[in-house]
């Protein structure tokens, strides 16, 4: 096994060993749990990780991808709402193009 392949996979099962751990003590709290234990958030979990560490991208974008088909219910849901909040969110961005443009430009 490759040395990033080992370096991936090694602190995949140390942070989910970790993680049941911190349940099994109950130092998680049920609200953050809920999330962190759904089936579906463990792709992108998993994912972030390979990406993070393992040399090749390739692994690590198919599995956030697989864990956002997996939550497309969810993320629906949110543009569903979207609409309602454009004006506020384009404002925001406006507002903040304006002013990191300012700094990096003269």
């Amino acid at each position: 096994m490759k040395k990033d392949n080992k370096l991936s996979w090694g602190i995949t099962f140390l942070f989910f060993g970790i993680l049941f751990l911190l349940k099994t003590f109950n130092i998680i709290p049920t609200t953050i749990g809920q999330y962190l234990f759904d089936l579906a958030n463990f792709p992108i979990i998993v994912g972030i990780i390979f990406f993070i560490f393992h040399k090749t991208k390739n692994i690590g974008w198919a599995l956030i991808l697989v864990g956002l088909f997996m939550r497309f219910d969810t993320i629906y849901r949110y543009f569903d709402i979207l609409p309602t909040y454009v004006w506020s969110l384009a404002l925001i961005a406006i507002g903040a193009v304006l002013i990191w443009g300012l700094k990096g430009g003269k």
